[in-house]
């Protein structure tokens, strides 16, 4: 008896998330629940964005290109038209493996566990956490029972009433408080200040978290935001989607301070224009609670490339956001699910 009640206890865990997998794969896959709910709640002649392997059964929907190089973003997908997107987890969070393949000298000195600090950061993962903010239907799996996952937003229309300005930025005495923020494997950080402009230059080496970054910007009391910046890109490569701005929500100055315990995240469409000043617009939402935020600003694509921002400006918002009658619940993804503990959670 002693024996059996031993080995319960310390097979409890395991216990538990045996159960976890056995009542995960008692129901339906996930593809087939999408497929159903798509089905019964996307209307006809929709737009879509939505990778090739995310089942649209309905008519008539118009299937938009949901991809890293094309569109991967809210204000993107708007851009093409979008009404809703559908996240494939399995292949969107592809680019969350790195550091698991990393050299072993490298890996055994700074990653042995899984750098959230790095991975939160990074491009794909701000788009996606972006689409927490804008969710109307999910199908997701404990991270214990591996299966395709699927996010469903809502993409919002904007319309801004008044606007006021609050805070400019123009980089041409001085870095405005703007610094350098998070890691990279060399010394070199790619990220330079020059001719009254922030630089992301070409650096092969960076880690995808690498980004100039403002001060804490207190928000208590601001119901939206408007952000308005002007950029360029200078490459010999075409067709690239490189420079692109983005807000971190926190509930105090401490997390800002630090980058940690993000409460909400919202990220400009990147500029695809080549050799010219591009000026691009970001509107949000401030959520509920949170009472500062970061600016932050890198490039999705810096190989090949040298871009920059060269003015910005902050203003506090009163703005209307239209869901076209749907019902949109912000949710958090489970870090276990966006960043897996393996390759496929295996």
């Amino acid at each position: 008896l002693a024996t059996i009640i031993f080995t319960i206890v310390v097979s409890w865990t395991n216990i538990q998330k045996s159960l976890i997998i056995i009542n995960a794969y008692t129901k339906d896959w996930n593809f087939d629940v999408l497929s159903n709910w798509v089905e019964n709640n996307i209307p006809k002649s929709s737009k879509v964005a939505a990778h090739n392997n995310v089942p649209l059964p309905v008519e008539e929907v118009e299937r938009i290109i949901y991809e890293p190089a094309q569109s991967f973003s809210i204000d993107e997908f708007r851009e093409k038209g979008a009404d809703y997107a559908i996240a494939h987890l399995g292949w969107a969070t592809s680019g969350f493996y790195w550091w698991m393949g990393a050299k072993p000298k490298i890996f055994w000195k700074y990653y042995w566990n899984k750098p959230l600090d790095i991975l939160e950061y990074s491009y794909p993962a701000i788009a996606l956490r972006e689409l927490q903010n804008f969710m109307v239907y999910s199908v997701l799996n404990p991270w214990q029972a591996p299966d395709t996952d699927y996010l469903v937003a809502k993409i919002p229309k904007y319309k801004v009433l008044s606007r006021e300005k609050e805070i400019s930025y123009d980089f041409e005495k001085d870095l405005n408080g703007w610094f350098k923020e998070g890691k990279y494997w060399v010394t070199k950080d790619g990220l330079d200040w020059r001719d009254g402009s922030l630089i992301v230059k070409n650096e092969p080496a960076m880690l995808p978290s690498i980004r100039w970054q403002s001060l804490p910007i207190e928000t208590k009391g601001w119901s939206a935001i408007v952000i308005d910046f002007k950029t360029k890109t200078e490459s010999e490569l075409e067709n690239l989607k490189t420079g692109y701005v983005f807000l971190n929500f926190y509930k105090n100055v401490e997390d800002a301070k630090l980058s940690k315990n993000r409460i909400g995240v919202r990220v400009s469409k990147r500029n695809s224009l080549e050799g010219e000043w591009v000026n691009i617009n970001l509107v949000s939402q401030v959520p509920t609670n949170a009472e500062f935020m970061t600016i932050g600003f890198s490039s999705y694509n810096p190989v090949g490339s040298i871009t920059k921002l060269d003015s910005l400006t902050v203003f506090k918002a009163s703005i209307i956001t239209d869901f076209g009658g749907v019902t949109v619940t912000p949710f958090e993804i489970d870090d276990n699910n966006l960043f897996p503990v393996s390759h496929g959670n295996l």
